[in-house]
């Protein structure tokens, strides 16, 4: 199924566009795989159960992806699902066979957006839960530009990118049920969001009190400064005794 589900995006990717064709759901486009494929007959009559399987399987695949953050961490990038009605989340996929948390991170951050994380993924730095029975694990990732230009690499899955405040979005399920409605009349959902918000919060506050100076630095970083002008007030009487 793992194969099929490749030819599908091929299809739905570089092929339809191409001569016109419609656009067609995984189960759709593996009915026809299975009706014209020779040697799959004998699951013709299995589709239900075969896809039924697949779609569970994959529930319990573990996911990897990013959090990134404008330099600020007021701000993060959330994408929009190309499909019709889709809601806000965060870039991220599933994980491939033989593949590091890290390197699916980079790899489904870079399909999703066209922007590469590498240099900036720090391991330690990642908000790990499970949704249902899925283990899903986000990298942190700090000063990204608002003005990077992203672009996705693959066809038909990201219509949308925004910066959203971080405040702002919901941090409960029940908060996510609320209607978001932008100026324009535009609704958002963000029901992929809300799990990762009070996490995102907490390591953002714990950062920023790791950025702030402490108090024996700024103490001592005073006495400099008051050293700095008793000598500047010495040097000024020298000269004024001086010129007497």
């Amino acid at each position: 199924m793992f194969s099929v589900e490749q030819a599908w995006w091929h299809y739905e990717d570089h092929v339809r566009h191409k001569s016109n064709l419609r656009s067609l759901s995984l189960k759709e486009f593996t009915g026809l795989i299975f009706e014209t494929c020779p040697g799959l007959e004998p699951f013709r009559g299995s589709l239900e159960q075969i896809y039924a399987e697949f779609t569970a399987y994959k529930r319990t695949v573990p996911v990897c992806g990013a959090i990134l953050l404008d330099p600020e961490m007021r701000k993060c990038l959330l994408v929009k699902g190309y499909q019709k009605g889709s809601g806000w989340g965060f870039p991220k996929g599933k994980l491939s066979l033989n593949e590091t948390d890290e390197e699916c991170a980079i790899r489904e951050v870079l399909e999703e957006t066209g922007y590469d994380i590498s240099e900036k993924l720090v391991q330690k730095d990642f908000i790990k839960l499970n949704i249902g029975i899925q283990e899903t694990k986000l990298f942190i990732i700090q000063n990204v530009d608002e003005g990077t230009p992203f672009a996705p690499h693959v066809r038909g899955e990201i219509g949308a990118f925004g910066w959203h405040l971080i405040e702002h979005l919901p941090s409960s399920k029940t908060e996510s049920k609320h209607l978001y409605v932008n100026e324009s009349g535009g609704r958002h959902r963000f029901f992929n969001v809300w799990p990762y918000m009070k996490k995102l919060r907490s390591w953002i506050l714990s950062h920023q009190k790791q950025g702030l100076p402490s108090q024996q630095q700024l103490h001592s970083g005073a006495l400099k400064s008051f050293s700095f002008n008793k000598a500047e007030i010495q040097q000024e009487l020298d000269r004024f005794l001086k010129v007497r």
